[in-house]
């Protein structure tokens, strides 16, 4: 992988750790609960407990994923962020990406397609799109104005 490319997932990667935990409250315990980020607002603005159906349906959008298409930002100008534990991690296969992730990030950005940021177990970050629609997880969170 080019320096370029690691530079920037590695940038990605301390974002969503420095956006995620100074939101200003105490974090779950890891793992336990889905984050909603709003990029505007610059922090952590729901949380909710995971269920089956939940992760179910995270394993759905996993299923889908597909080759990067065209330019992915780690780190975004707008729109939401959701963080989703995997409970138990989920494998993943993708060309040049074999791991057990153990979380994902679903970027939400306004007027683009939404993509996935996935660490491995080895907290090797990769950036991915996906083809499964986003809106029933969405649903289920209760967040359905995360995507206008």
């Amino acid at each position: 992988m080019k320096k370029s490319a690691v530079l920037l997932l590695l940038t990605a990667a301390l974002w969503l750790a420095v956006s995620f935990g100074t939101a200003g409250e105490a974090l779950a315990p890891a793992g336990s609960e889905l984050e909603r980020f709003d990029v505007a607002q610059g922090a952590v603005v729901s949380r909710i407990p995971s269920t089956p159906e939940l992760q179910a349906e995270a394993g759905k959008l996993l299923q889908s994923l597909s080759k990067a298409k065209g330019l992915f930002r780690a780190d975004p100008k707008d729109g939401t962020v959701l963080r989703i534990p995997l409970q138990p991690s989920q494998e993943v296969k993708q060309p040049g990406f074999y791991a057990f992730a153990a979380e994902m990030y679903v970027f939400l950005p306004l007027g683009q397609d939404p993509y996935i940021l996935l660490f491995s177990e080895e907290n090797e970050p990769r950036l991915f799109g996906f083809d499964y629609p986003v809106d029933r997880l969405l649903t289920l969170c209760g967040w359905k104005d995360a995507r206008p």
